[in-house]
């Protein structure tokens, strides 16, 4: 009795429990949402609003607004908003929920103002703000608030300013060689002072050295004597190859000891004073290069006479001739007879002088024609070409003054009417010269002779190529020339003027 009286008992009691809900399966518990208000989106340590800090009254009215509004997040989102509408960071003051740093560092940037830069509690951010303001306004003064604990902002900075002032000083306060070799080279090169160089250390940076890179750079002048301050042989070498400055007197390169630098040295040497004596201790072809140089920008008679290579020495020559319109020096060139005959032309156009035309060997007569001819055409006297030896050079000689000074009636003047190598008188020649040269057509009129009046008008056609290089139509095409035409035949080579 007793077993079952326990029995009855334990099922009462379950049946109790079950009705009170105590044995139901519990749900599993929800996931805990994160509290905006705890886990701020800004890092930095939870602060208190100052809520005594004098606002401005406009500024005042917007934050009274803002902290109106119900929700922490965008009211503190309001005050900063309004903080940088203004360009006021009182607001910033007021927050205890988002980051004062991150509200103070756009308006101190949009000011450029340090001091506020200096409200950021962050020390990393002061130095940020600091050197993003002392780019911005190329002030040092700024650069050197950044703490040296900072190298990267404060190197930054200093880099950046210092370049802008062009100022070598100030490319000492950074913190690597590299750097300061760099800052240097770039301020030497803008002020072209090649003195900043030699505060460059012996960096090599892989192809050269830096400090011989500053004074590449630098050096506008190309002054020879910068290269001696050059570490580096081939930097040395070139640097003497390009210098273009008179080299100082006595200037010994024997003082080097590699080759290269020697020979470019000597390059230098030649070309600039100039004398050939150096030139010859240049190596290989620079030797000759020198030689050259001198007689195409420097020739003077004594320097050309002591070139060794008849050639060089003879257009040398040639060319301190024609400088100082000298036909006696046009003489001494024995070796090469037609660059003589050129020097004299050249000399005698040059001079306007006459008589120096008929120092011309006489077996050369196109040079003796062309110097009259250039003589007659400078002083704009067309009867100096009655002096013209070659029937070929006559005509020309009278067209080009004609046709120079605009006056067809120049050509009246060509009396002569007798060559060996040309069927009409000069005077035709002459018209027909200057109607296609100046491109009036009219001119062909006063020709007399009927088949070169009609290739002086064939000129104008246009088409094909006909007769001595003038144009006719083509086959079957017609040009018009007022109430004739002009055309090809179907056979021969001289033009035709139908309507005649």
């Amino acid at each position: 009795m007793m077993k079952a009286r326990s029995a009855v008992i334990a099922i009462a009691l379950l049946l109790l429990l079950l009705a009170a809900g105590c044995l139901h399966k519990k749900d599993p518990p929800k996931p805990l949402m994160p509290n905006p208000i705890a886990n701020p989106p800004l890092a930095g340590p939870q602060a208190t609003a100052d809520k005594n800090v004098i606002l401005d009254p406009v500024v005042a009215a917007e934050v009274d607004k803002c902290e109106k509004i119900a929700n922490k997040f965008e009211s503190e989102a309001c005050i900063t908003k309004t903080a940088f509408d203004k360009l006021d960071t009182s607001p910033c003051e007021r927050l205890s929920l988002l980051s004062r740093d991150e509200c103070i560092m756009p308006i101190a940037l949009g000011k450029k103002d340090t001091q506020l830069c200096q409200k950021i509690s962050e020390l990393r951010k002061v130095n940020s703000c600091l050197r993003i303001v002392g780019m911005a306004t190329k002030s040092f003064v700024t650069c050197q608030l950044i703490k040296t604990s900072d190298p990267e902002n404060l190197d930054t900075c200093v880099n950046s300013v210092a370049r802008a002032d062009s100022n070598s000083e100030q490319c000492f306060w950074l913190s690597t060689t590299l750097q300061r070799d760099s800052c240097l080279l770039f301020v030497a090169s803008q002020k072209k002072d090649t003195t900043i160089c030699g505060q460059i250390t012996n960096a090599y940076d892989g192809s050269t050295h830096i400090r011989d890179k500053c004074y590449i750079a630098s050096d506008s002048g190309h002054k020879g004597e910068t290269c001696l301050l050059y570490l580096g042989e081939a930097g040395r070498a070139g640097c003497f190859f390009g210098a273009t400055n008179t080299p100082p007197a006595g200037f010994d390169c024997s003082r080097f000891l590699d080759k290269p630098t020697v020979s470019n040295c000597n390059y230098w040497l030649g070309t600039r004073t100039p004398k050939t004596s150096y030139c010859y201790l240049v190596d290989g072809d620079l030797s000759k290069t020198c030689l050259d140089y001198i007689v195409s920008h420097t020739p003077q008679i004594d320097t050309c006479l002591v070139i060794k290579d008849y050639k060089q020495r003879n257009v040398c020559i040639k060319s301190a001739a024609i400088d100082v319109n000298s036909s006696d020096y046009c003489e001494l060139i024995t070796t090469e007879g037609r660059v003589r005959d050129h020097c004299l032309m050249q000399v005698g156009i040059k001079s306007l002088d006459q008589n120096t035309c008929f120092k011309i060997a006489r077996n050369d007569i196109n040079a003796t024609d062309n110097c009259i001819a250039g003589i007659a055409f400078a002083l704009k006297e067309p009867g100096r070409c009655e002096l013209i030896q070659g029937d070929l050079a006559y005509p020309p000689c009278y067209s080009a003054i004609a046709i120079n000074y605009k006056s067809p009636d120049i050509c009246k003047l060509a009396v002569r009417s007798q060559f060996a190598l040309l069927p009409y008188a000069g005077k035709e020649y002459c018209y027909r010269d200057y109607a296609v040269n100046t491109n009036d057509k009219f001119i062909c009129d006063k020709i007399s002779v009927p088949d070169l009046k009609n290739q002086c008008r064939c000129g104008f056609a246009g088409g094909e190529t006909c007769g001595q290089g003038l144009a006719c139509p083509d086959q079957n095409k017609m040009a018009d020339y007022g109430d004739r035409c002009c055309q090809k035949p179907t056979t021969g080579s001289q033009c035709l003027f139908v309507g005649e």
